[in-house]
Formats: C-alpha cells, structure tokens, sequence
C-alpha cells in the first residue's frame, strides 16, 4: 500500500511538473499512469483516496496471494511505460532548458535547512528511512535509492521517475512473498495505552514522517507532535525563491511537492517582530 500510493503521489507530482513546464502531454502521460494506480488501490481497499487500510495489529481487510500476483503483473506494464516516459522526457531539448539549473542548490543547503526525501537525495544524500531504519517490510526486498549531485527540478524530475521503478519492483518482490492467511486483527483496538512515550518514522513519498506519541494511561494520547517532510522543505524551496525570474516560482515551490494542509503552523510577522498564534487566538480572529 505504501508502493502504490508512492507511485500515486510521484505521478500526480511529476503532472503539475508537466504542466508549468508547458509539456502537457507528460501531464497525460503520468496521469494515465496513476488511474491505473489508483484503480488498484480501490480494488485492493474499497477506496481511491482515503483508504483507511493499515491498523493496529494488520490491515481492514485480506488481499488474496493471485491477485496481489495480478496487481504486480499490471504494474510491470506500468514500469515499461514509465521507462519510455523517462527516454522521451529527459532527452527533450525543451524540457531539460527549462528545469536543468532552475531551482538549484547543494548538499550543504539541503541539510542546512534539514531536507527530506527526493528534495536530499537529489542534492547526493542516499538518506532514506526504508534503509536507515526499514520498517515493516522494506529489509526483506532488495530496491535502489535513486540519488544525483545537485538539486534542481531536471534532477528531482529524474529522481521521482527512478524511485517510480524501484517502487514497482519493491510490490513484485512482496506479492511473492507475501504471507498467507487472514491478517485482519481479530478486534480492533479500543482500550487505554498506559502511561509511555514513543516515537516512529517512515520515508512517505515527500520524505521522512516524524511521529511523537505521549500517553498518560487514557484513552485519548496526552501529546501528539507529527513532523511532515513539507516543513523543513518548504524553508529550502523559499531561500531559493531569493533572486530568482518570477516565470520560475511555480516550479520551484512546486519541485519539493508541498502538501499545504500538512503545514498546520502560524508564523505573524509584523513592526520587525514575530509570534505564534495559539488556537483561541485563531478561533477570535474567526468569529470577527
């Protein structure tokens, strides 16, 4: 599920590339592609979008072994399109003048500014969580971390192409090895947690997802503190925005794949100084 919703996420991300590029026809092309994904998602879950499928103890519901055979078996045709999408774009004379050097920075700003994801690795940092820290499955199955030497949107653009790959060839492995039976739990989870703290991490396709969980023995956590990867990237994307041609800030705000909605956080700026805004502060301001 993590696969598939990688690939999802990176073709819907390389679409809106497509289209402030003005090449929309790689906006088709990838969004074809992720039909395909997202048919399979529903298929596998009930839903598109929210799927609601991972839970405590397993998953909502079975996949049986053919057919996460048939869903591997769709997805090698989708990988031999994705090849020729990269053949195609990468060499278009158009396309690499427009995104090679835009938006560019290094390895020393990228982890200045503690970047995550595609965003570091396109910069040369191989830093992934499913290596440095594999999680449910991801130290059973063999798969490369794409890497370049500079950050920029040509580079980025490669990077997700190539992690696309590698996300198909990570769902092959699994559907063969795949455990038999029923992993659905048989109750779900409704009771206290006592009184503890932990924390965990997983590679999301933007990056590295944070969670802190504190408990106090009640049903309800105590303290949540969630780190999506669109935060520290955010910060690159705007130093880049410094000096650079306003045809360019579409792309480059666009090349990190922000999720706005992840960004929950108020920074007021005003007369040289800076504050947060509490949540009864907000909930005022509203009811003005």
């Amino acid at each position: 599920m993590a696969e598939l919703e990688r690939i999802h996420s990176h073709a819907l991300w390389l679409g809106l590339v497509g289209y402030w590029t003005g090449f929309e026809t790689l906006f088709m092309w990838v969004w074809g592609l992720r039909e395909t994904v997202m048919d399979i998602l529903e298929d596998a879950t009930g839903n598109r979008v929210h799927k609601s499928f991972v839970t405590i103890g397993g998953v909502r519901r079975d996949i049986p072994d053919e057919k996460a055979r048939g869903y591997a078996r769709i997805l090698a045709e989708v990988g031999r399109r994705i090849s020729s999408i990269m053949e195609e774009i990468l060499s278009n004379d158009q396309f690499v003048e427009r995104t090679r050097g835009v938006g560019r920075y290094t390895l020393e700003q990228a982890r200045k500014f503690c970047a995550v994801g595609p965003v570091r690795r396109a910069a040369g940092d191989p830093y992934d969580i499913r290596k440095v820290e594999p999680y449910g499955a991801y130290d059973r199955v063999d798969f490369p971390i794409p890497v370049a030497q500079e950050g920029d949107v040509y580079n980025l653009v490669r990077i997700r192409l190539e992690e696309l790959l590698a996300s198909i060839q990570i769902i092959s492995q699994l559907a063969e090895k795949l455990p038999s039976g029923n992993p659905v739990p048989a109750r779900y989870f409704m009771g206290t947690v006592p009184e503890g703290e932990a924390y965990a991490r997983t590679e999301p396709p933007r990056g590295e997802l944070f969670y802190y969980v504190k408990s106090d023995n009640k049903h309800s956590p105590y303290r949540v503190k969630i780190r999506t990867p669109t935060i520290p990237n955010i910060q690159l994307a705007a130093s880049l925005l410094e000096g650079a041609m306003l045809s360019d800030l579409p792309l480059i705000v666009t090349s990190i794949d922000p999720c706005f909605s992840c960004m929950d956080r108020v920074l007021v700026i005003r007369d040289g100084g800076s504050y947060v805004l509490t949540l009864e502060e907000l909930a005022r301001m509203r009811v003005r």
